[in-house]
């Protein structure tokens, strides 16, 4: 049976006064009684609300119990009961996802409440935040520790956490936790064959890593050799070069150094001509010397080429050296990867009973919902349309027309995108 957390909590309110033993003094003023229409108000909206829990816990589909859900926390933003209500039948219908944002604020309201705990530490794992997951699961086995879902994700995450060589602290209650439960928590079957699948798979993953890097390290040292040796022939060249350069620069200043025969044709002065007379003997030196740089620089160009063809080989060895070392480290990579697939992520249950997650639609069993695969073809556009309205209510601050028409969307076009999007319209308005 529903419990009326806010009925109960009115009642306590009016039953206070004859509660509290009259004072041997005179009041100085006279207490003021609520008004009638006050208390009917009151007692109107705790029917509402009771209402709404009914409607929760004994929907037939996941877009009743957030239809209700969303009228509930318009009623009470801060009633735990009301988020608790809708956390467990979304785990009742194979929806931990939807779960996630009431434990989220269930754990805002209720620190200590451990199914909230458990969800949130699931949805963490889900994400690959095994840290995070790790202290949320751990805490979350203060009250849980039979449910056989929690007992799952823990066993894999201690045994992750205990495998990594680097490992992040957790905080002094969860380590708490941690000590005084690790033992009894091995006695139990889920937590000790999660625990020993993860640890054996680290165990499996260490024996290849050290395979992987007895090959790495030795193929790195046949590329450091090859790779001295190449750097031994790029020095080569480079003095090589280096020379040539020098034959060139002397080449060139010795052709500057010549008479330039032009100004010699062009003058018709013979006593000019006699003055800047070149000496025959010391320009056929000067020739020859050029000549002999043109040869020295053919030799080291020669031997440029040599060293070249010589290192080519070497070169494409070393390449496919490197090949073969890069293919190692994504052989290494691939073979240590696969940690996704050991894991297995349970939700947790509602009284020990886990169900499994479910990917059917979200209104799937619903009287109102239209089958997806008898959908008209003008369906989508109204959907659309009627979506556009409600971004409209939403932007001009009329936040109850827009989940009227949201509940509306919901229960007429649930397999349509537009139905999708504006259920999770629904789930955001309800956790603002």
């Amino acid at each position: 049976m529903a419990r009326n957390y806010a009925s109960i909590g009115m009642a306590a309110a009016l039953l206070v006064p004859s509660l509290v033993p009259a004072s041997s003094e005179a009041p100085s003023e006279p207490a003021k009684s609520q008004t009638p229409a006050a208390q009917t108000d009151d007692a109107a909206g705790a029917e509402k609300l009771a209402e709404c829990l009914r409607r929760i816990r004994d929907a037939k589909d996941p877009a009743d119990a957030l239809s209700a859900y969303a009228r509930a926390c318009s009623l009470a933003p801060d009633d735990p009961a009301v988020r608790d209500a809708h956390m467990r039948r979304m785990l009742q219908f194979g929806k931990p996802d939807i779960a996630v944002p009431p434990a989220r604020v269930l754990l805002r309201l209720q620190p200590a409440h451990p199914l909230a705990r458990a969800v949130v530490g699931y949805w963490h794992c889900k994400r690959k935040e095994w840290s995070q997951g790790l202290i949320e699961t751990v805490l979350a086995l203060t009250g849980m520790d039979r449910d056989p879902g929690v007992l799952n994700n823990a066993g894999q995450l201690v045994a992750w956490h205990e495998a990594q060589p680097k490992r992040k602290e957790l905080p002094k209650r969860a380590q708490e936790i941690l000590s005084e439960k690790r033992s009894r928590l091995m006695g139990k079957p889920k937590f000790a064959e999660a625990h020993r699948k993860v640890k054996a798979f680290f165990d499996k993953q260490a024996e290849i890593a050290k395979d992987f890097d007895d090959k790495i390290a030795k193929t790195e040292g046949e590329l450091q050799e090859m790779r001295k040796e190449l750097r031994q022939i790029d020095s080569r060249i480079a003095s090589l070069k280096d020379k040539v350069r020098d034959h060139k620069r002397e080449m060139y200043r010795l052709k500057r150094s010549l008479p330039d025969r032009r100004d010699r044709r062009d003058r018709r002065d013979r006593e000019e001509d006699r003055r800047r007379r070149w000496d025959r003997w010391e320009e056929q030196r000067t020739w020859d010397r050029i000549h002999e740089q043109e040869r020295a620089i053919d030799r080291l160009e020669a031997a440029i080429r040599k060293e070249f063809l010589d290192g080519a080989p070497k070169l494409k060895a070393y390449r496919a050296k490197q090949g073969a070392l890069r293919k190692l480290n994504q052989d290494k990579v691939k073979a240590m990867g696969g940690l996704e697939r050991v894991f297995r992520w349970d939700p947790p249950g509602v009284d020990g009973v886990v169900t499994v997650v479910s990917d059917a639609p979200l209104a799937g069993s619903s009287k109102t919902a239209p089958p997806s695969v008898d959908r008209k073809p003008g369906e989508e556009g109204e959907a659309q349309r009627l979506l556009k309205l409600v971004k409209t209510y939403r932007a001009s601050g009329m936040r109850g027309k827009a989940l009227t028409l949201l509940q509306k969307l919901v229960a007429a076009y649930p397999a349509s995108a537009a139905g999708k999007e504006a259920m999770q319209i629904i789930q955001d308005m309800a956790d603002e």
